[in-house]
């Protein structure tokens, strides 16, 4: 039983840790509009840094649910148009976002 509570602890612990992949501009802009305030990472599958710093956003992401924790994977074709305009030059770039 003592198991059983653990496990269930654990999943409500991270209810919260909901890290947002974003697939394309009209779905960015509808997640922006939905949240008052974002954080914005841009990474690459494979990139070293990006494997690096991906648990952590995570772990953030849980500790601060009210804030929304997007994602754009830049070697996803519908987010190719996305980086350019905010000026990402290379990977991981994080942005804080308050609308």
């Amino acid at each position: 039983m003592k198991h059983l509570f653990f496990a269930l602890s654990i999943i409500a612990a991270n209810t919260h840790a909901v890290v947002i992949e974003i697939n394309g501009q009209s779905d960015l802009d509808a997640k922006l509009k939905q949240s008052p305030q974002a954080v914005v990472k841009f990474y690459k599958p494979g990139c070293p840094h990006c494997v690096t710093i991906e648990n952590d956003y995570k772990t953030v992401s849980n500790r601060v649910p009210n804030i929304a924790f997007l994602a754009i994977n830049t070697a996803t074709p519908a987010n190719k148009t996305i980086y350019p305009q905010w000026g990402v030059k290379g990977v991981p770039a994080l942005f804080f976002v308050k609308n």
